[in-house]
C-alpha cells in the first residue's frame, strides 16, 4: 500500500514543534559550538520510499532510457544485490529474478516530496534544503543545544525519519561537502569533531562528490584517487592546472568550505585592464617597466579585492607609430603579488626592441582564478631555482603556443611516425632497470627521443655482421654492446615503403642509439636516456 503521510502535510510550520525544540528534562544543554555545522541526511532509498517502499525490499525505479527500461534508482536491498543505475530490466531480472519495479512517474513531484522533507527537517534546525536528489543538508547551529547536542540532533533526526518511513545516513561536519561526502561512503551514523574534517576525509575516494569525468580522469593521470591525495597537493598548482572544480574539491579536502557562487566576472568582456598614460613618449624598456611597477601595484589591490589570482596575462604597449606591441605573459601557477609579477615582467622584457616610442602601457588579466594561496609546482619540486611550470610558460611566450609539448604515442608501422604533439602535462613515468654485462640500462622496446626524421650516420661492420662503430656527426665511437637485430616493414601500400633492420648499440661513452640498416645505407632514428 502507497503512503504519503510523510508529506501530507499542508501548511508546515516554519518553527519546530515544542516537543522536538527542548532539551530532555533533567539535562543540561551543551555549550554551543563555534563555527558553522551541518546535518547531512543521505536517503538512498528516497525516490521508492516516497512510493510505499521500504529500504529492505528489493525494488528498482524504471524509466525508458536509450529505447529500453533501465534503472533510474534502487532500494539499498536492491543495491546490494548488484542493481545499478543504467541497468536494463532484462538485465536485472537476469540477475534477480524475483526484483520487483516501480515505473518513475513525475520527476517534479519527486523534487517537491524531497523539499517538503526538508521543510519537515526545519525542527532540527534554521534552515535546511535538498543536496541533489537523495540527500539534504541542515544548518544545526544554535539548535543543537535546545535537543541536546549534536547526539541529540542525531537521536531526534533518526526517530522523525524512521516514524516517516525513511532510511537514512546521518553526518555532522563543519561543511555540507565534507558530511555528504561521508555520508555516502560510511556504513553508520558518524558526528566529525570540529576541525577534524580533513582527517576524516583522508581514506575517503573522490567519487563519493562525484567529480566530472575530465576532472577525475586529469585527477587519475597523476596518481590522485582520495581526498587525501589531493590534500597533499599544492594548491596554487591545483589551481591552474584543475580549474575551479579542481580547487573546490580541494578545498573540501582541506576542511574548507566551498562557495558555490560563480567567481566575480572581470571589469570589462573576460578582460581585467589596468591602463597608464605616459607624460611623454618613451623609448628605452626600463621607464615602461617605471610604469608597469605602478600598474602591478594596482592590480594586486583589485585581485586581492576580488579574492583573485591572475592565471594568464598580457603587456600592451601603445606605440607612437604602428599598432599596438602585444607581450603575452603566462604564468606557471596563480599569482597577484606585485613583486612576484614585476619579476615575471623583467623576464618576459628582456632583450625587448621597440619599433617606436611608447605612449601609454596597459596590463590585462585574459584569465584568473579564485587565488588559494602561492605554493611550489604540483608534485613540489623542492631545491628547484625555477619550478618547471615557469620555465614552460616563458618558453610558450618566447617561442610560441606549439613550441613546448609532450609526445603521445600512437599507432604507426613507420618509428618516426609513431608520436604526435600534445599539450604539456606532468606524468610520472615508472623507470625499471636491469644489468646487461654490469652496464645499467633502461628497459624499453623504443627510444625515449624518436628523431623526426633519421639521420644518416655510417658504420663499420664485423664479418659477422657486428656493428663494430659508428660515426654520427662526423664522430666515430666504438660500440660496446647490441641486442638482436629487429627487422621492420610496412607501407607497402603507400610510394614510400620501407624494409629496415634496426638495432638497439650501446655505445662507448655510455649512450644507447637505434640504428637501421635499409638499401645498404644507415640512419640514426633515436636515443634512450
Amino acid at each position: 500500500m502507497r503512503h504519503r503521510s510523510s508529506f501530507a502535510l499542508p501548511g508546515l510550520p516554519r518553527r519546530a514543534p515544542t516537543s522536538l525544540s527542548c532539551a530532555p528534562k533533567g539535562e543540561q544543554a551543551p555549550k554551543t559550538r563555534r563555527g558553522p555545522r551541518v546535518l547531512v541526511v543521505q536517503l538512498s532509498s528516497f525516490r521508492l520510499e516516497r512510493c510505499g517502499w521500504r529500504w529492505d525490499e528489493p525494488v528498482v525505479l524504471l524509466a525508458e532510457e536509450r529505447s529500453a527500461l533501465r534503472i533510474q534508482a534502487a532500494t539499498l536491498a536492491a543495491s546490494r544485490l548488484g542493481m545499478v543505475r543504467g541497468m536494463s530490466i532484462s538485465e536485472a531480472r537476469a540477475l534477480v529474478p524475483e526484483i520487483r519495479v516501480e515505473l518513475l512517474s513525475d520527476l517534479e513531484e519527486e523534487k517537491q516530496d524531497l523539499q517538503a522533507l526538508a521543510h519537515l527537517l526545519q525542527c532540527l534546525g534554521p534552515e535546511s534544503h535538498p543536496l541533489g536528489e537523495q540527500a539534504i543538508a541542515v544548518r544545526i547551529q544554535g539548535s543543537a543545544p535546545r535537543l541536546g547536542g549534536e547526539p541529540g540532533v542525531l537521536r531526534k533526526a533518526r526517530e522523525l525519519l524512521h516514524d516517516l518511513g525513511h532510511h537514512a545516513r546521518l553526518v555532522v561536519a563543519d561543511t555540507r561537502q565534507v558530511a555528504l561526502a561521508l555520508a555516502r561512503s560510511l556504513e553508520r551514523d558518524h558526528i566529525v569533531p570540529p576541525g577534524e574534517s580533513a582527517a576524516a576525509l583522508f581514506q575517503i575516494p573522490l567519487q563519493a562528490l562525484k567529480p566530472s569525468a575530465d576532472l577525475e580522469q586529469v585527477l587519475a593521470t597523476v596518481g590522485v584517487h582520495s581526498f587525501g591525495d589531493l590534500a597533499a597537493l599544492p594548491a596554487a598548482s591545483v589551481a591552474t592546472r584543475f580549474g575551479l572544480e579542481g580547487v573546490q574539491f580541494w578545498r573540501t579536502a582541506q576542511g574548507q568550505a566551498v562557495d558555490a557562487r560563480p567567481p566575480p566576472a572581470p571589469s570589462q568582456a573576460g578582460v581585467l585592464v589596468f591602463r597608464r598614460q605616459l607624460p611623454d613618449p618613451i623609448d628605452q624598456v626600463q621607464g615602461v617597466l617605471f610604469a608597469l611597477n605602478e600598474l602591478t601595484t594596482r592590480l594586486q589591490a583589485a585581485l586581492s579585492a576580488l579574492d583573485q589570482a591572475a592565471v594568464r596575462m598580457q603587456i600592451r604597449l601603445g606605440l607612437e607609430q604602428g599598432e599596438d606591441h602585444l607581450l603575452p605573459l603566462r604564468m606557471g601557477q596563480p599569482r597577484r603579488a606585485a613583486r612576484d609579477l614585476m619579476l615575471l615582467i623583467r623576464r618576459r622584457t628582456e632583450g625587448l626592441t621597440l619599433s617606436s616610442s611608447v605612449t601609454d602601457v596597459a596590463l590585462e588579466v585574459l584569465e584568473s582564478c579564485p587565488f588559494v594561496g602561492v605554493q611550489q609546482g604540483l608534485l613540489d619540486a623542492q631545491g628547484a631555482q625555477e619550478p618547471i611550470a615557469e620555465i614552460l610558460a616563458r618558453l610558450s611566450d618566447t617561442l610560441g603556443d606549439d613550441a613546448v609539448f609532450s609526445p603521445r604515442l600512437v599507432e604507426s608501422h613507420r618509428p618516426e611516425h609513431g608520436w604526435s604533439a600534445e599539450a604539456w602535462r606532468p606524468r610520472r613515468r615508472k623507470k625499471v632497470i636491469h644489468a646487461v654485462n654490469s652496464v645499467q640500462v633502461l628497459r624499453s622496446d623504443r627510444p625515449t627521443l624518436l628523431l623526426r626524421d633519421p639521420l644518416p650516420i655510417r658504420c663499420e661492420l664485423s664479418e659477422q655482421d657486428v656493428v663494430l662503430r659508428v660515426q654520427i656527426q662526423a664522430q666515430w665511437c666504438p660500440v660496446r654492446l647490441q641486442a638482436s637485430p629487429e627487422h621492420l616493414q610496412g607501407g607497402w601500400w603507400t610510394a614510400v615503403p620501407f624494409d629496415r633492420d634496426y638495432r638497439r648499440v650501446l655505445l662507448a661513452d655510455g649512450r644507447q642509439a637505434w640504428i637501421f640498416s635499409e638499401e645498404e645505407s644507415w640512419w640514426l632514428q633515436g636515443w634512450w636516456d
